[in-house]
Order: C-alpha cells, then sequence, then structure tokens
C-alpha cells in the first residue's frame, strides 16, 4: 500500500519526507567538513560519521540490496519509497577480517529501522582502517528536493541524521 500511495505521492508531485536515523553511535560531520580519504568512495550527497559504538543498525526500514565487502564494509537499503540509502563503515580495511566485523543480515533481507545490522570491534578497526569515517548516502536523488542534515552526537538508531524531502 505504501507504494502506490508513493507513486500517487509521486504524479500529484505532493512533497514526502523520510527521516533517516543514526546506524551507529558517535559524533555527525557534514561531508564537506571531513577528510578526503573518503571523497574518492562518495556515490551521492548525505552526511558522515565518526563511530564510537560497536554496533551497526538500520537507519530505515527497507530491503537490503547490496553488501560490499572490498577495502570497507558497506551496504544499501532500499527504502519502501524507493530511496537507496548506503552506509558505509570506514575506509581501507580487508573486510574479510573475521576479528572487525560480524554480519547479521543477508541481501534481500527486509529490515526495520533500528534492526541489528554489523557488530564491529572497532580497537581491531582503528589499528586497520586508513580511517573510521562512515558516510550514510543518498545513492539515488532524482525525486529528491532537498536534504536537511542534522549535527551533533548520536545514538544509533535513535537521533535523525538527515530527513530527506522527496517528491
Amino acid at each position: 500500500m505504501k507504494i502506490v500511495n508513493s507513486i500517487k505521492n509521486t504524479l500529484l508531485n505532493k512533497e514526502m519526507s523520510l527521516d533517516i536515523k543514526s546506524p551507529m553511535q558517535g559524533h555527525l560531520f557534514y561531508l564537506e567538513q571531513v577528510s578526503n580519504k573518503i571523497a574518492n568512495n562518495i556515490v551521492g550527497d548525505g552526511i558522515a560519521i565518526i563511530p564510537t559504538g560497536n554496533s551497526i543498525v538500520a537507519p530505515c526500514s527497507g530491503r537490503i540490496c547490496n553488501i560490499f565487502k572490498k577495502n570497507s564494509y558497506s551496504f544499501n537499503i532500499e527504502t519502501e519509497e524507493g530511496l537507496e540509502i548506503v552506509i558505509q563503515i570506514g575506509a581501507g580495511v580487508d573486510s574479510s577480517n573475521e576479528d572487525a566485523f560480524k554480519c547479521f543480515i543477508h541481501e534481500n533481507q527486509k529490515v526495520e529501522v533500528g534492526e541489528l545490522i554489523l557488530e564491529l570491534n572497532l580497537p581491531v578497526l582503528r589499528d586497520n582502517l586508513i580511517t573510521t569515517i562512515s558516510p550514510v548516502l543518498l545513492a539515488n536523488s532524482q525525486r529528491v528536493l532537498r536534504i536537511q542534515k542534522y549535527s551533533g552526537f548520536v545514538e544509533a538508531g535513535i537521533g535523525n541524521i538527515m530527513t530527506i524531502y522527496f517528491v
């Protein structure tokens, strides 16, 4: 039913919004504020988080459409509204290192906001990463009107990091 309503709203050009929760505990930064260490991997607009906790949770409800494990650990969630959110954990790590990541999801799995996705071993990651800066990005922005970004310290699954306004 949500997809039908989303299509109706798109056809009527009615503005909708989607709150994106923080997938991890940490400090929020605008992408422009963070090091160029992640600049080559940016696929869309969004926000960056420097993690301080070990749990990674779903920032929104949807379907896990991709899991990437090369030079970082990242996954994409497609929302019911058709937006694709990309979460990348740091950069420059061998994500096959079983001491660094424990994964609780698989591709095509449906997840709810706040559901546990990964557990991190931050000391291992800090020793092996180029950076722990973790971008959360919107990969497809064709329908997006604007993105409101927040700053400060956030808890996993609780604080909003972005509100996406779209048609």
